[in-house]
């Protein structure tokens, strides 16, 4: 009887040995495979604005588009094989850090606008996506009835929960004021303004602590309302000067978001966005767009 329990007690140990044998092999092999998953170095950004409902064609500009057009987009991405990935992926691999799946698309809105939430946000979690919206500060603290609505905070904190990600379009910057005393209007952030009351422009330092500034300040407020994260700038109008570049990073602005149209690699610090949000951009010449970037990298 003893070497009986003995033998079987053998059998059942070298039935476990094996058994654990098996699932360290089947979990080396799910390892393998995942390591081994080809990861790209490279990106593309798309740029959106304001949505509004199918029916509201009225309102359409070129930097407003259709929800259905958009929906028409993200199924596109979806059928071509496009991996959309949200911006923390995307800052890391900027950064140096582990690469992202082969095309790879990231999603961003500019200037905070309520449509976000209403239409965008639902369109988003209905397919399982995630985007970044570059938000006015201004726009979100003081309330404008004159003015399209925009996000406000809790919205922002609600949307955050489910992936989506807010970050700096400047706090009060994306417009343009006065140069001259005959006027001569440009953007905000990145040209000296005029000052009547002196009867000249900003002096060098005057124009750079006026946008550390703002800059600062939309730091701050991202962050009171929103918690610790990294800190990105979406250029108003796609401008920027050597200024800018060098007060955003010395706040610590990791990248700095453009309008101008290109593929992003890593170690970049300006980052190309393919402009999406037009209402004449159809889902198959956004496609199309989009592969002829990545066509000229081969």
């Amino acid at each position: 009887m003893k070497t009986k329990a003995w033998s079987e007690a053998i059998r059942l140990t070298a039935i476990t040995a094996v058994f654990a044998v098996l699932l360290v092999t089947a979990a080396c092999g799910m390892t393998v495979s995942q390591d081994t998953t080809k990861k790209e170095k490279r990106a593309l950004v798309l740029m959106y604005h304001h949505v509004v409902k199918d029916e509201e064609t009225a309102l359409l500009n070129d930097a407003t588009i259709t929800v259905g057009q958009l929906r028409d987009h993200l199924i596109a991405l979806r059928h071509a094989g496009y991996n959309v990935i949200p911006m923390s992926d995307f800052v890391e691999m900027m950064e140096g850090g582990r690469g992202v799946p082969e095309k790879s698309v990231v999603l961003t809105f500019d200037d905070g606008y309520e449509s976000f939430y209403t239409l965008v946000y639902p369109l988003l979690k209905e397919m399982g996506m995630t985007a970044s919206n570059f938000v006015v500060g201004y726009s979100s603290d003081m309330y404008n009835p004159e003015a399209y609505p925009h996000l406000s905070w809790e919205q922002m904190k609600e949307m955050k929960k489910d992936g989506m990600s807010f970050y700096s379009h400047t706090y009060n910057l994306h417009h343009k004021h006065n140069t001259s005393k005959e006027g001569d209007p440009k953007p905000a952030l990145t040209i000296a303004k005029y000052m009547p009351n002196k009867q000249r422009s900003e002096d060098a330092n005057e124009y750079i602590r006026r946008v550390k500034t703002d800059l600062s300040f939309m730091e701050k407020r991202l962050k009171e309302e929103l918690g610790e994260q990294i800190s990105l700038l979406a250029l108003p109008y796609g401008y920027i000067n050597e200024q800018v570049l060098t007060v955003g990073q010395e706040l610590g602005i990791k990248l700095f978001f453009l309008t101008e149209e290109g593929i992003n690699h890593a170690d970049q610090k300006e980052i190309y966005r393919i402009n999406a949000g037009n209402p004449h951009i159809t889902s198959g010449q956004l496609i199309e767009r989009m592969a002829q970037f990545e066509k000229n990298e081969t």
